[in-house]
């Protein structure tokens, strides 16, 4: 892994790359904390968004284990109610949480915006199992104006921050 760059340089390269806004956000975070370890559930709608995904966190030293599912499988699997679709991912980060091992655990908020988004909380409670004694967060996508925004920082919490598991679609 290459040593992390200044943070305007990786936003600058990332910025170039599409990247949405929580993203970007996601990025200074994930920079800033230095995660034990990264799961990316799906491939983001394309191999160029994995593509994209893996030159960002290597550009500040990180890398993510990405399980391979296509994006619309998500959406094709939620039409059907195809619940052992999502027992079978939850199974595979299972076992990513169990070899990690991590005190926190963080993933997407649900926020009735993206339904593929939406459903990383119930696969991650599932699989949290492999490690209860791991502290849960919820990560907002979006700060809507209207919803009440807690005061609390993350710099507030204790965090170990190599023993942290981040799940992202």
């Amino acid at each position: 892994m290459r040593r992390p760059q200044r943070l305007r340089e990786c936003v600058q390269s990332l910025a170039k790359q599409t990247f949405r806004e929580f993203e970007l956000a996601l990025f200074g975070f994930l920079q800033r904390f230095q995660p034990q370890k990264i799961v990316v559930l799906t491939d983001g709608g394309s191999e160029e968004r994995i593509r994209q995904s893996r030159a960002g966190l290597d550009s500040i030293g990180l890398e993510a284990t990405y399980l391979n599912f296509a994006e619309n499988d998500f959406y094709v699997a939620l039409l059907r109610r195809d619940v052992s679709f999502f027992e079978t991912v939850a199974d595979l980060l299972y076992s990513q949480i169990a070899t990690a091992e991590p005190h926190q655990i963080f993933c997407d908020a649900i926020e009735f915006y993206n339904p593929v988004h939406d459903i990383t909380l119930p696969l991650v409670l599932r699989a949290a199992d492999a490690n209860p004694q791991a502290t849960l967060f919820e990560v907002p996508l979006f700060i809507r104006p209207w919803r009440r925004v807690s005061t609390t920082r993350f710099s507030e919490f204790q965090l170990h921050l190599r023993r942290v598991v981040f799940v992202i679609i």
